[in-house]
């Protein structure tokens, strides 16, 4: 019993660590980043690929889009100027690149 309890805790950490989950709030004081979508790649600080399983998020540029608690809180802002980071979202995984801006803002 001792063994899945001690199982259980490894696997949680390691499956929740260093992912890039992201969870939109409302309002610009909650918000850990703020971000401005651009509509061309070459306009955006990173490319980024949203992601429908969690386990992928763990690779820089992926995200995965969380309802509850945790991950990096992002609002989304009207005006270029307002972003601390501006992000294109690509249909392709292999298309992902990401910035030193992005990386200030997105890794733990």
């Amino acid at each position: 019993m001792r063994y899945l309890a001690v199982l259980i805790a490894f696997l949680g950490v390691n499956l929740t660590s260093n992912a890039q989950i992201i969870k939109f709030v409302d309002n610009e004081y909650q918000a850990d980043v703020n971000v401005y979508f651009v509509k061309w790649k070459h306009q955006a600080d990173a490319v980024v690929y949203q992601s429908q399983y969690r386990s992928y998020a763990r690779e820089e540029g992926v995200w995965w889009i969380n309802e509850g608690f945790g991950g990096v809180k992002v609002k989304i802002v009207k005006y270029k100027h307002q972003a601390d980071v501006k992000v294109f979202v690509t249909d392709w995984r292999y298309q992902v690149r990401v910035n030193e801006c992005y990386r200030k803002y997105f890794n733990n």
